[in-house]
């Protein structure tokens, strides 16, 4: 408004700017010369002052009824007006609503004789070259049209109908610059406009420029009062860019995989992208009315909660991790980054989702664990075998000598025990410690796992512990170890077995996953296993039991790894523990 103010401030042409207040009273807040002699005052006085301040009760109010107008539709208003120091000139107010950058609208308001098209008043002549040399500083394009013929245009639009001057344009018809197809909506609209029916504000449609080249342009207009032929006035803006921008804004918010939102200050979805339904298995409409807390894992929450109040502060978060839940009742692991415009009180998220590449992370840890840990075994078993082997050799000689009296016997038996156990633990660290020879051939689960089963009935009646098997049918063989895959599954269902001393139920399911996997799945009905502990089964030395070493398990992972397979556990507190066995299917090749 600067540029424009100080164009306007020598102009002969009266102006002045109005803008509401906090009361939403229209305040004028700048004025030229001519405004001022046209009222009777000066310009510093008008400052600060309202419509009913600066007119007469007739004029203020049909001054204030066409700024209110301009400023509800957002639209140029014309209306004729005529000041009480000069009853017999007639003037048109112009009012044009100029929007800031804060939202606020503005009221520029032009008083002039008579426009373009009256050309017959007294003075009229100056008033027109007056306008002219007004509407020819515009930024924006403006024409002239009387019955669709151009009849005035400013360098702007010349500019942007890549003209060399204006005399190209003046003079050919409007739609000659239309694409053909958009001829009969815009010939629709302009009749409207001209009946008074229906303002021309913000009208869409492309443009042909004297280069050939096309461009999209946002069309404004309204009807010059005591025109000849109702002559139109035309503003045409370029929206080439904003639109390209917004196309591509929208293509890669369609198309990306992941995942976008917009959310208010209050929690309230805004926006989400197609990715959110692909992922999660909800619809759009689905997840927009959920509340937070439905969609994380209750674990979760606060840490949303969290961030959400320093987002409203402006803090911006960076790699906040969140499991969200799916339709299929699983939870996926999302890693949020999200910043906040708290002008617009929106917030802008986003997601990508590292649920398989955090798992990839925990099972390469867990390699490179059993790595070190066979390293250390193989030491710890070499030391350990040394003086075990003497000890066993002096106990030989002692239950020689004293082997017949009987009050050293359970001495004796106590110590041939605690030997076996330490023999068992040195045979683990080994099998953990160098590769075991392995002889891999196809294998059919539903004979395989029953025979294991009905190896540990025994086990199972001792405990109070029914054991069910449910195996699908027409299931695809396994190419394995048999024995080391008996090993596996012996340590899941033993461990089942025993996380039920009251006894239970345990049951083992043999299905086919997928094309590619068998999945043999071990659920007890114990006390479960902590979230914390749960992540950590197969490290060295973890263990739930009292008096166990948590080789079992790790065990259990090294010949999973082998196999090319997968060993997952799934827990909860006081409803009992799912340990999960994938296997890959053996294909057929051919040589």
């Amino acid at each position: 408004m600067t540029g424009l103010s100080a164009l306007l401030d020598d102009a002969s042409t009266p102006a002045a700017l109005f803008q509401p207040d906090t009361a939403a009273t229209l305040l004028c807040m700048w004025a030229n010369r001519s405004f001022a002699a046209m009222i009777g005052s000066n310009a510093s006085t008008a400052i600060g002052r309202s419509p009913r301040e600066l007119f007469p009760k007739g004029q203020a109010d049909l001054v204030l009824e066409s700024l209110q107008a301009a400023q509800t539709r957002r639209q140029p208003i014309r209306q004729r007006f005529h000041t009480a120091a000069d009853r017999q000139q007639p003037y048109e107010i112009a009012v044009e609503p100029l929007e800031g950058n804060d939202g606020r609208v503005c009221l520029l308001v032009l008083f002039h004789p008579s426009p373009l098209a009256e050309r017959s008043a007294p003075g009229g002549d100056a008033s027109e070259r007056s306008y002219k040399k007004l509407v020819e500083q515009f930024p924006d394009s403006v024409l002239i049209v009387e019955d669709d013929i151009i009849s005035f245009a400013n360098p702007a639009c010349a500019s942007l109908l890549a003209a060399t001057t204006t005399d190209q344009i003046v003079g050919r018809s409007l739609f000659d610059f239309i694409l053909p197809m958009q001829h009969p909506e815009l010939r629709h609209r302009l009749r409207a406009l001209r009946g008074d029916k229906e303002p021309l504000l913000g009208f869409e449609t492309s443009i042909i420029r004297f280069d050939g080249t096309p461009r999209i342009a946002e069309l404004s207009g309204f009807v010059s009062e005591g025109s000849r032929n109702r002559a139109l006035q035309l503003m045409i803006r370029d929206v080439t860019e904003q639109r390209t921008t917004q196309e591509e804004h929208n293509r890669f918010f369609t198309m990306t995989l992941d995942l976008l939102a917009v959310y208010d200050f209050d929690g309230k979805v805004v926006a989400l992208n197609p990715a959110w339904t692909n992922k999660f298995g909800f619809s759009l409409e689905e997840l927009s009315q959920r509340k937070f807390a439905a969609i994380v894992h209750p674990d979760d929450v606060q840490a949303g909660q969290t961030a959400a109040l320093l987002l409203g502060k402006g803090v911006p978060i960076v790699n906040l991790e969140l499991r969200h839940l799916t339709a299929g009742g699983e939870y996926r692991l999302i890693r949020w980054s999200s910043s906040a415009l708290t002008e617009h009180k929106k917030i802008y998220a986003i997601g990508t989702d590292i649920t398989e590449m955090r798992e990839q992370q925990d099972l390469l840890q867990k390699s490179e664990k059993l790595s070190i840990v066979g390293q250390l075994a193989a030491g710890l078993a070499h030391e350990i075998r040394n003086p075990l082997t003497s000890l066993k050799g002096f106990l030989q000689l002692f239950r020689k000598r004293f082997g017949h009296d009987p009050s050293y016997a359970d001495y004796f038996r106590i110590m041939d025990t605690e030997f076996v156990r330490i023999e068992e633990i040195v045979n683990e660290f080994l099998i953990l410690a160098k590769p075991q020879p392995r002889n891999f051939q196809p294998h059919d689960m539903s004979e395989l796992v029953p025979d294991i089963v009905k190896l540990l009935e025994p086990q199972a009646l001792l405990g109070s512990v029914e054991m069910t098997v449910d195996i699908e049918p027409d299931l695809a063989p396994v190419n394995c170890d048999e024995n080391q895959l008996k090993q596996v599954f012996v340590n899941l269902i033993k461990n089942g077995i025993e996380a039920m001393p009251q006894g239970g139920s345990l049951n083992v399911k043999v299905t086919r996953r997928s094309e590619d996997y068998i999945a043999v799945t071990v659920a007890d009905q114990g006390q479960g296993i902590p979230q914390e502990q749960l992540n950590r089964l197969g490290e060295p030395f973890m263990t739930t039991k009292v008096n166990g070493t948590g080789l079992g398990l790790m065990i259990c992972y090294k010949i999973m790894e082998a196999h090319q397979g997968r060993l997952h556990f799934e827990s909860r507190l006081g409803q009992g523990t799912t340990a999960e066995v994938l296997l890959p299917i053996a294909h057929e090749t051919t040589s």
